[in-house]
């Protein structure tokens, strides 16, 4: 969804993103919310196929706390800064 908002104006948002604390949010959402979830997904597979079930579930029970960070950085940005990301 942030793409949607952010692809037409990307000449102008890279600067807004290290100078303003709602940037600094977006820039840590991305982060943790998109990047990170999606390389731990894909350590899971490795773990998943060694067989290594408990290590497996602590990779996804770590990745679902990084997309619950991203959306708690969304709805405060969304909900308390009125910002539509």
């Amino acid at each position: 969804m942030s793409a949607i908002y952010l692809v037409p104006q990307a000449g102008r948002w890279w600067p807004v993103l290290l100078d303003e604390y709602d940037g600094l949010l977006v820039l840590a959402r991305v982060t943790a919310g998109l990047v990170g979830s999606v390389v731990l997904g894909f350590m899971v597979f490795p773990a998943a196929r060694a067989r290594a079930n408990q290590s497996a579930t602590g990779i996804l029970y770590a990745a679902v706390i990084f997309v619950l960070a991203g959306e708690l950085i969304s709805m405060h940005l969304t909900l308390g800064r009125s910002t539509p990301l």
